[in-house]
């Protein structure tokens, strides 16, 4: 699917496969399409599955992403037994959330032994497999779970306490990265009461150490520097700074662009940046390259913010395919409502001050973050490149 895209037809039937089997595995890669892939016609395809399971299921498509998380076959400890013959070995999440292998005397060892004849010899060759499985499963929720909770952060996303709790926090993987970022704790009108961070035997603490008390709340939602006062901003990073957490993602350090007017960000209009680092600095960020227009030329940059059906759009002067090296200018940074699946910046483009704000001020930044990997503003920009 990854490989071979432009053979529609076969994709489009791997897709209706996915939809058919109820494994987590399955679903979320089937979710993963949905949200985000090259070929329109599959991601459509994937997006009417995903709405029918969600149905049949009386959940909405968020539920569902987070009641099917894969757990790689970890207990709620964070443990895969791995059995060969009588003898036990175990695979357990270090700080690094790397799986760790121990043998049966609960020493640290590189691998599995070879078993290649015996009575022990299948259940080793199984072990061998469930663990690789492992390890590979692993990673992928890691790379899908980070990016649904930063969107969820863009879009100000609000979970009740209790789904909270069962599906993200007591997960054995997500439950891992909940514990690297910061929370709100809401009131059942949905204003904010507290503010607080998971460790790791799932007890809840605020930035001073204090324990928190999870029944003051009905929901929870990520927090973010627009959300805090500096004062509650610099607790929060010296928190995170004593006790050596790693962000999951960055959400005090950016800064805060409070409101705009009109209908797009154009305060790096202009701005001078070269098309291979124009590249490399939108896909750190989590942008796709639009589909080519006439001509063979792209003009944008997409994010799909797909649970409010909102695509972020950095535009510039354009680049034909293939691409070659060389300079371009940044025009805007702009949101739109896309018709479903349609990877471009076409549709109707929605005024700044109707965007979330949180979104608002991370794209805001992710413009400018582009815009710094360039030369800078020239004032003869529209003689210096081709558009």
């Amino acid at each position: 699917m990854r490989d071979h895209y432009t053979r529609t037809a076969q994709v489009k039937a791997l897709t209706e496969y996915l939809s058919g089997n109820p494994s987590p595995a399955s679903l979320q890669m089937l979710l993963s399409i949905a949200r985000r892939h090259r070929t329109n016609a599959v991601q459509v395809l994937a997006q009417v599955l995903v709405e029918r399971i969600a149905d049949e299921r009386g959940w909405s498509t968020d539920e569902l992403a987070d009641r099917t998380i894969p757990t790689a076959g970890l207990d709620e400890r964070g443990v895969l037994d791995l059995e060969i013959g009588t003898r036990l070995y175990q695979a357990k999440l270090d700080a690094e959330d790397v799986l760790t292998l121990y043998n049966p005397d609960g020493k640290v060892v590189k691998n599995l032994p070879q078993v290649s004849e015996g009575l022990d010899k299948e259940s080793a060759a199984e072990a061998k497999k469930a663990l690789a499985n492992a390890k590979k499963e692993l990673k992928q929720v890691h790379e899908f779970q980070a990016k649904r909770l930063y969107e969820a952060l863009c879009v100000g996303r609000r979970w009740q306490l209790g789904e909270w709790q069962r599906f993200l926090l007591e997960h054995p993987i997500a439950g891992r990265l909940v514990q690297r970022l910061i929370w709100l704790g809401l009131d059942a009108q949905g204003e904010i009461v507290g503010s607080f961070r998971p460790l790791e035997d799932q007890s809840l603490t605020d930035s001073a150490d204090n324990a928190v008390d999870p029944t003051a709340f009905a929901g929870v939602r990520l927090a973010h520097r627009s959300l805090f006062t500096s004062e509650q901003s610099e607790s929060w990073k010296q928190h995170l700074a004593d006790y050596k957490v790693e962000p999951l993602f960055n959400q005090l350090d950016r800064p805060v662009l409070d409101s705009a007017a009109g209908a797009a960000i154009e305060d790096r209009n202009g701005h001078i940046i070269e098309t291979f680092k124009l590249r490399s600095a939108a896909q750190k960020l989590g942008y796709e390259r639009a589909q080519a227009e006439d001509g063979g030329w792209f003009t944008q940059y997409i994010k799909p913010f797909s649970g409010i059906g909102i695509n972020a759009v950095i535009e510039f002067t354009g680049s034909p395919l293939p691409e070659e090296n060389r300079a371009v200018a940044l025009i805007e940074a702009k949101f739109v409502r896309p018709r479903r699946g349609q990877h471009s910046g076409y549709g109707m483009q929605i005024a700044l001050k109707e965007v979330p704000s949180v979104l608002l001020s991370e794209v805001w930044n992710d413009f400018h973050q582009i815009a710094d990997a360039g030369s800078g503003f020239a004032a003869d920009w529209r003689s210096r490149v081709a558009y």
